[in-house]
């Protein structure tokens, strides 16, 4: 047994599996939002978004030839797609603690109906676990105004 089905066996005696697969679901986001911000270039990242709002608002006001304006949108897109390049290892490696509690824990939640209404999809633990991550992760990306 894995040292997470353990602690989790704990909290289900003492919470109901609903609660505690949104305890897990919410330390998940927690976790994975901070290594991002660890990871990612928050500082470069900041300064990209600031160019690419000045570069948009440039964008709105254009009045001229069509020339000048594909110029304007390719620099976007660019700028758009030199962020991607920025976050996408620092995300790759922010979700692993999620997947790691996911696989995890998912044996101790197996046939059990966590939440008794909605479409069946919604009913296990997978649903309640990952709810949790994304609005968790949300909180914690806005509240520490991470990029």
């Amino acid at each position: 047994m894995n040292p997470l089905s353990a602690i989790d066996l704990w909290l289900q005696a003492a919470l109901s599996p609903l609660y505690s697969a949104l305890l897990w679901g919410t330390l998940g986001g927690i976790v994975s939002m901070a290594i991002y911000a660890r990871c990612s270039p928050q500082t470069r990242l900041d300064g990209m978004k600031h160019q690419q709002r000045q570069l948009r608002k440039t964008l709105r006001g254009y009045d001229g030839e069509m020339d000048g304006l594909y110029t304007l949108i390719r620099q976007d897109l660019g700028l758009s797609l030199h962020q991607i390049r920025l976050i996408f290892l620092p995300f790759v490696i922010s979700c692993l603690p999620v997947f790691a509690m996911l696989f995890g824990l998912y044996d101790g939640y197996e046939g059990k109906e966590l939440l008794h209404f909605g479409p069946d999809w919604a009913h296990g633990f997978e649903f309640a676990f990952i709810v949790a991550v994304v609005i968790s992760s949300l909180i914690v990306k806005l509240h520490f105004k991470i990029h």
